[in-house]
């Protein structure tokens, strides 16, 4: 991180203290430490919405009735708000009620992750 010991650990203190404020998985702690090192890439916005789109589609033609492509569908609309919502949007109620939700989810997309592996 290239940071000074001091601000590592105030660092680590911060992402420590907003986890268990959540009360956040530990799924959800490992993405926060690999985001926080760098460890994750992100794709740009544009990628991200070409691959959900094309999964999508994908699924709607093999088979129309088979819902998955609703997944993929979602997420994108989650991505989509993600980008125009605006942090200082976000009131403390809307943080407290999206956290655990969120934590869940990450904790279901870490076992898929790891059930590639």
């Amino acid at each position: 991180m290239e940071v000074t010991e001091a601000e590592a650990t105030t660092h680590r203190r911060k992402l420590l203290e907003a986890h268990l404020r959540t009360q956040g998985s530990g799924a959800g702690l490992r993405e926060r430490i690999k985001e926080a090192l760098g460890e994750l890439s992100v794709p740009s916005h544009g990628e991200t919405e070409r691959v959900a789109v094309d999964k999508a589609d994908e699924l709607l033609e093999a088979d129309p009735l088979d819902s998955t492509h609703l997944f993929f569908e979602e997420l994108r609309r989650i991505g989509r708000a993600l980008r125009e919502i605006a942090p200082e949007e976000l009131t403390e109620e809307d943080v407290d009620r999206v956290m655990p939700v969120l934590d869940e989810l990450s904790a279901v997309l870490y076992q898929i992750e790891k059930r590639q592996k």
